[in-house]
């Protein structure tokens, strides 16, 4: 029998058809999906909180006024691997909306608009969601303009609908499309202790497993914040548990070494750019660490370096980057074996973090 999940879906219950669309995601009832809804998700408060008075908005305008209205259009920006799709999920489900997913690389036509709008016309509730939203071609980007600021597609009315984007950063995203994105809503990277229930949480829900609250923290320490990150930590943890139901400290000693991850959550992509920063007694530019890197520029800012500038490691100066003396000193420490890997994980006498 089908739950009611709200005095709204009592009220107003959802209309329309059955999803055809491959590119449809209808809300998934398992069990095991987390966060499923908004009140579920641990962390990232001030999104959260935005995003549930344009839920509770949303319920208000379909009751008081239109039994079709969607809220205006929501783009979310913040660092790779904090779980943007994830909470476009859970925001989508609070509002009965039928998902389209996309990335902005795979719409570079014309005629991919096209599709798009014709299954956006046919659906009541229709959230397009489009990750990287920023990678679209500027020219066909601007077919959508006109949707998303008048409702129409070459003077044609529309079905009311959201579109969800997502991108690394903000100013990546061209002015007018910027602009018709009427809520910015950024992400943090996570506190060590949110990022610990999460793992804990999933461990419980997805695994039937036991991790404590000391070793979820463990490994939170070592993801920098970024949910991706501790749940490669959390998986790689349980190739090493087997099938066993209780985690323990040298299951998250051999995920981080499988991982690569120091004491402080660093990887060799990370090591090795403070290392090359420590070789040189001059600011070395973006470009040419890119290709000491052999990495692109995006992600050199957002993936290796946001974690070292934030903990002093590196500076940023006109001329390049630079290492800190904190820096110095760690991979210093890291490459004379006292805070690398294994050692800087866990002491093999006693058993204890260090």
């Amino acid at each position: 029998m089908k739950m009611i999940r709200s005095i709204y879906e009592f009220f107003f219950p959802i209309c329309g058809g059955g999803i055809e669309n491959q590119e449809i995601e209808e809300v998934n009832e398992s069990d095991d999906e987390f966060p499923k809804y908004l009140h579920e998700v641990i962390g990232q408060k001030r999104a959260v909180k935005i995003l549930n008075k344009i839920t509770i908005d949303t319920f208000k305008q379909r009751a008081e006024k239109d039994c079709d209205f969607m809220p205006k259009h929501i783009v979310l920006h913040g660092p790779p691997g904090l779980g943007k799709s994830t909470l476009a999920k859970a925001f989508s489900n609070g509002i009965f909306a039928r998902r389209f997913f996309y990335t902005g690389t795979t719409i570079s036509r014309r005629s991919d608009i096209d599709s798009i709008i014709k299954v956006l016309s046919e659906k009541l509730y229709a959230l397009l969601f489009i990750d990287e939203v920023h990678r679209m071609p500027e020219r066909i980007e601007e077919e959508l303009y006109e949707p998303m600021q008048d409702g129409q597609y070459h003077g044609e009315d529309l079905r009311s609908f959201t579109m969800v984007g997502t991108t690394t950063i903000l100013g990546m995203l061209s002015k007018p499309l910027r602009d018709r994105f009427t809520y910015k809503v950024q992400l943090e990277p996570y506190e060590d202790e949110d990022l610990a229930r999460i793992l804990a949480t999933l461990a419980e829900k997805q695994q039937n497993a036991k991790l404590s609250k000391t070793l979820a923290l463990e490994m939170a320490k070592r993801a920098q914040g970024i949910p991706r990150v501790a749940k490669d930590i959390l998986e790689y943890s349980r190739l090493e548990k087997g099938d066993g139901r209780v985690y323990l400290k040298r299951h998250i000693l051999e995920a981080c070494q499988s991982l690569g991850l120091d004491r402080m959550g660093l990887n060799e992509q990370q090591r090795a750019l403070l290392r090359a920063l420590a070789e040189h007694n001059t600011p070395i530019g973006r470009n040419t660490l890119c290709a000491m890197l052999d990495t692109k520029s995006e992600t050199l800012e957002q993936v290796i370096e946001r974690f070292l500038i934030k903990q002093g490691f590196i500076l940023k100066t006109s001329g390049g980057r630079v290492i800190a003396d904190k820096g110095r000193e760690y991979i210093e420490l890291v490459d004379s074996g006292n805070g690398g890997l294994p050692i800087g994980l866990i002491n093999d006498e006693k058993g204890k973090w260090l």
